[in-house]
């Protein structure tokens, strides 16, 4: 999964790295949502919970990344397991940081939770298009039924 070549479309750091690195200009137009949105919320306690917020997404975002570079370099078996074990994890790393920031009388923890998860669902978006126009750009792009992709190659459509 990762790319050592310098001729791959996101850098020699890797595929993960790569895809998130080419989703976050968009925190530009997210970042500044969210914290609009927790001002609108709570004022000056929403603003600062709404950053907080963005920082643990893009944290968690490059966490995956840098975890599931690692594990493919050991195959497809340590993938699988760094991924969903990897999930896990974060997913409890952060409910104790979250936790943590709510025992501050200055953060708000429903704008924070809220801010979290959707800048984290947006940059997921985000990277899962970057995926697609990667994989057009490479000739990856799948072959649907119907589609007029030559499919004369195909074992099944003898």
């Amino acid at each position: 999964m990762t790319a050592a070549s310098p001729d791959f479309p996101y850098g020699p750091r890797g595929i993960e790295t790569g895809l998130v690195r080419q989703a976050l200009p968009w925190a530009a137009v997210v970042v500044p949502v969210a914290l609009v949105g927790g001002w609108l919320a709570s004022g000056v306690d929403g603003v600062v919970s709404a950053a907080i917020g963005c920082v643990l997404a893009v944290a968690n975002l490059y966490a995956s990344a840098w975890i599931l570079e690692r594990a493919a370099r050991r195959g497809p078996e340590t993938l699988m397991m760094a991924s969903l074990g990897g999930f896990a994890v974060r997913l409890v790393v952060l409910t104790g940081i979250v936790y943590a920031f709510s025992k501050l009388a200055f953060v708000d923890v429903a704008v924070l939770g809220i801010v979290l998860l959707c800048t984290y669902l947006a940059l997921l978006i985000l990277e899962a298009i970057a995926v697609m126009r990667a994989d057009r750009e490479l000739g990856l792009a799948p072959r649907f039924a119907g589609s007029p992709i030559d499919r004369s190659d195909d074992k099944e459509s003898s």
